[in-house]
């Protein structure tokens, strides 16, 4: 039979066993930490590739990066109201004076007054009214007639009328003369009011 082992061999060699062992577990731990730093650090890029990962702030918030994906919604004030636009016929409108020319007018005239809504007797269909018929319908949707017929303002009570009259005086009511009275014709139709009469004559 083997002789007996001296115990200070015995407790020697047990020692280095249990040396041994405890060095290999040391390293298998640190192993084991850096492959799972190696994950958290993997996954930490990944999120941040994909915009999951926000850190926290101090107070509880978070930071994402980037431009945020919504801006903050502005309540409307007192200082935030679209103005109104002017009614037609009010101070300041920009509104279009209405005008129709007598049957005795040159519709090409109208060519000289583009600031203005022009149409005729003739488009109308009111060629056959009488003076008090045709300034009876004219008021309800024209602002102004002109005419160069000088006798119709000793005829009819204009003040009965919602609509102003322009009066030409002219020895030649034909096209070429008539320009030459455009710009009086043009203050004239612009300033005179419903119930007047103003009369445009050469100077």
């Amino acid at each position: 039979m083997p002789s007996a082992l001296n115990p200070r061999l015995r407790y020697a060699g047990c020692s280095r066993i249990l040396s041994r062992r405890a060095n290999d577990d040391r390293s298998s731990n640190r192993r084991a930490f850096r492959s799972g730093d190696s994950q958290r650090d993997a996954c930490v890029c990944r999120n941040a590739r994909s915009g999951a990962y926000s850190p926290r702030l101090p107070g509880g918030g978070r930071h994402f990066g980037g431009v945020p994906r919504q801006l903050p919604q502005r309540h409307a004030g007192a200082g935030d109201r679209v103005p109104r636009r002017s009614r037609p016929g009010s101070a300041g409108s920009n509104c279009v004076r209405r005008v129709l020319f007598d049957e005795d007018m040159p519709r090409q005239l109208r060519r000289d007054l583009p600031e203005f809504s022009i149409r005729t007797v003739q488009e109308e269909g009111w060629s056959a009214l009488k003076n008090g018929e045709l300034l009876r319908r004219a008021s309800e949707k024209f602002d102004v007639l002109v005419t160069a017929d000088q006798r119709l303002p000793h005829q009819q009570n204009l003040a009965r009328f919602t609509i102003g009259l322009v009066v030409i005086e002219a020895v030649d009511a034909r096209l070429p003369h008539l320009r030459l009275l455009v710009p009086a014709l043009k203050r004239a139709v612009e300033a005179v009011t419903a119930g007047s009469v103003l009369v445009v004559r050469r100077g």
